[in-house]
């Protein structure tokens, strides 16, 4: 089921949808995510992020570094934007 909705990132349409419904699920979400943040699409990226942004912070540490990178990989558009917002709701103690 993670994979499938890890799939649905990259389309517009279910980007959202996809993004909350792995947001709830918490943590056995994170190790797909961050497949996505290291090898997906611009739009899958986006759709990542999202979903971290939205689970609580304690599930989604994990992914402070894969995230990390993108915001640094990324700093000048909208993934590495989107990355920062969601590093300062998981990691709001440190500095990005």
């Amino acid at each position: 089921m993670i994979p499938e909705l890890c799939a649905m990132l990259s389309d517009a349409e279910n980007r959202a949808p996809a993004a909350a419904a792995l947001s709830k699920l918490g943590r056995v979400a994170v190790p797909e995510l961050i497949k996505v943040l290291e090898k997906g699409s611009r739009e899958a990226r986006l759709g990542a992020i999202k979903a971290l942004e939205l689970m609580k912070p304690e599930e989604a540490r994990d992914a402070v570094t894969p995230l990390y990178n993108v915001a640094r990989l990324y700093k000048s558009n909208e993934v590495g934007a989107a990355a920062k917002a969601a590093l300062a709701k998981i990691n709001p103690s440190k500095k990005n």
